[in-house]
């Protein structure tokens, strides 16, 4: 059990599993989630895109990616490891889906891009370059885990145990952990607001001193450099400074700690809007955004009618909407999670009631409350002028912190002070859980495509080097007999892409060269993805079964050929070395009925 007070090693190693954990968590999404499938990556990575390869912002263009008109800074640190990656190999380059679901052509396709082994690890060129800054950008957020940690020790430093749960609450919030395992400007923009959060209330401690404002300026500034949002923050911090300077009763306080941040955000932020100033002809180069994107504002007033659309909204893509906020949760998520929230109201309720948030630095919790609804007034006023998908939930990732220390606060009231370990443990790993129950069970079966990643060639018991018509290559395969059938697996690669959509024959041969059975099929037919679907490297992996003659039994060989079914032709086959080999390849070693 863990001990009630100060922060001891064992709060410190629980801290250190939840950050690992989540780590571990966001890396997961990041890596399982196929690249470009998750909102406005397109955007984020050719901006990224372009500083790394040419060293320049890009400007914002009507038929451009669309995030030209953000500032430069979460770009930029993305461009660094994109660095480390072959920029000239365009392997894992977008493809639009003209099939996606509402685009027009009547598919019901979940990916926004078109998808081929080629992208897959062992990663190379862009496809490398998106998946190292997808986890440069974990590495952000894991930092804003650790961030609501250190915030919820110092708002409770009785309790530390409500950190540990805040921090679990936000980290293993799923549309959190799918966000941070994405390219997303919000990730830095979360882990600056957190930042100036917790930089905020420790300058109110001794107010006098600049050190704590240009602790905090310095995290506004990386807020401003991620996304303009940070204004909120901003406004926050502005009331702290007022707060301060009229309970000092010095006016000369609120100058000096105004003029630090002001000093600071200029030299930080100042070029971008000089830039914009000289390109567009206005500083934060709004008009030009307002043009491009005249499609997201609201063309109709919004009513009363709009409310509870823009509230369920909002709090299912805050928890729990994917790819392109269009894979939902299922309703037992949301059930759940709808319950954890009002359990955890009743407990914010009840220690209020009874007096437990004098364990808690009252002052500063007020300040982050206060944090919580200007960030929400700022949402709902961007939200009431723009469409549906500006209400996204994730637009609150700023003040997740105190979002997630409210709940875990509320949540651990209603035990007794012997059992709040085994409660932060037990909500903390339920939540860890349910985040990866959507993962493998609703995220990834969006995205079952007929293709498997290359790797998985490393997986063929048997390998072959055989290339039929130059674009179907055989590369291993895997032979079993049981029940009166030979089950056969072959591994095939896509050399380039198929001209038709081949068949090919599995042949069981007796020794004395007669054909005793056979399967024919599209290769890749038990995926429903046969040649025609295929793309240059595609690795399809093809499950077939040759039924055994009655009374058959001995050793047989089995050989395999390719054929267009329309006019019965054989595709030529090469070997290793390139050399013609015929029409068919038969497989090394034999098949032994018993």
């Amino acid at each position: 059990m863990m001990p009630a007070g100060p922060i001891t090693n064992v709060y410190r190693r629980a801290a250190a599993a939840v950050l690992a954990a989540f780590a571990l968590l966001a890396a997961l999404y990041s890596v399982v989630t196929p690249i470009w499938e998750a909102p406005d990556e397109y955007g984020h990575f050719y901006y990224a895109l372009e500083l790394a390869r040419n060293g320049r912002l890009p400007a914002q263009e009507t038929n451009g990616p669309g995030e030209a008109h953000q500032p430069p800074g979460y770009y930029a640190l993305m461009a660094l490891p994109m660095l480390l990656a072959d920029l000239n190999d365009k392997t894992g380059d977008f493809r639009f889906n003209r099939f996606l679901e509402n685009a027009g052509m009547g598919g019901a396709d979940k990916n926004f891009s078109l998808h081929g082994s080629a992208e897959t690890f062992p990663w190379r060129g862009y496809a490398l370059a998106f998946h190292l800054a997808r986890l440069a950008s974990v590495a952000l957020a894991t930092a804003t885990v650790a961030l609501t940690l250190a915030l919820g020790w110092r708002v409770f430093p009785r309790q530390p145990l409500v950190g540990l749960l805040g921090a679990a609450i936000a980290g293993f919030n799923p549309q959190f952990a799918f966000i941070s395992g994405a390219l997303n400007n919000d990730t830095l923009l979360a882990l600056a607001s957190t930042g100036a959060l917790w930089a905020g209330l420790r300058a109110l401690e001794q107010p006098a001193r600049l050190r704590g404002w240009a602790i905090t300026g310095a995290w506004l500034a990386v807020g401003a450099l991620a996304k303009l949002s940070i204004v909120s923050i901003m406004a926050w911090v502005g009331l702290l400074i007022l707060w301060s300077a009229w309970r000092a009763r010095s006016a000369r306080l609120a100058l000096r700690a105004g003029a630090v941040i002001a000093v600071i955000l200029v030299i930080a932020f100042g070029g971008w809007l000089w830039r914009n100033q000289m390109l567009y002809g206005d500083p934060l180069g709004y008009a030009e955004f307002s043009r491009i994107f005249a499609w997201a504002f609201r063309k109709q007033p919004f009513a009363p009618s709009d409310i509870w659309p823009l509230f369920t909204y909002t709090f299912g893509s805050f928890w729990g909407l994917f790819g392109w906020i269009n894979i939902p949760a299922p309703g037992w998520f949301f059930a759940l999670i709808t319950a954890m929230l009002a359990v955890a109201g009743i407990g914010i309720g009840r220690a209020l009631r009874r007096g437990q948030a004098a364990t808690a630095r009252r002052a500063e919790l007020i300040w982050l409350g206060l944090a919580v609804l200007i960030h929400i007034v700022y949402f709902v006023a961007n939200a009431i002028r723009m469409d549906y998908t500006w209400h996204q939930g994730r637009y609150l990732f700023p003040v997740i912190a105190p979002l997630a220390l409210a709940l875990a606060a509320g949540l651990l009231a209603l035990f007794p002070a012997r059992q709040r370990a085994i409660a932060t443990a037990g909500v903390g790993g339920a939540l860890a859980t349910l985040a990866l129950v959507l993962l493998f069970g609703v995220l990834r079966p969006a995205y079952a495509f007929g293709f498997s990643p290359t790797w998985s060639l490393w997986l063929a018991p048997n390998r072959v080097q055989s290339d039929f018509g130059g674009m179907l290559g055989l590369r291993g395969y895997e032979t079993r007999v049981s029940d009166g059938r030979v089950r056969l697996t072959l591994f095939w690669q896509a050399i380039r892409a198929p001209d038709f959509d081949y068949s090919t024959f599995a042949h069981l041969v007796d020794a004395s060269g007669q054909v005793r059975a056979q399967a024919d099929q599209g290769p890749g037919k038990n995926v429903d993805y046969t040649p025609a679907k295929w793309q240059p490297e595609d690795v399809i992996i093809d499950r077939r079964e040759i039924t055994l003659p009655p009374g058959a039994h001995g050793d047989f060989q089995i050989n395999i050929g390719a054929y267009n079914y329309a006019t019965g032709a054989r595709l030529s086959v090469t070997g290793a070395t390139g050399a013609p080999a015929g029409d068919f390849v038969a497989l090394p070693g034999k098949v032994r009925v018993p």
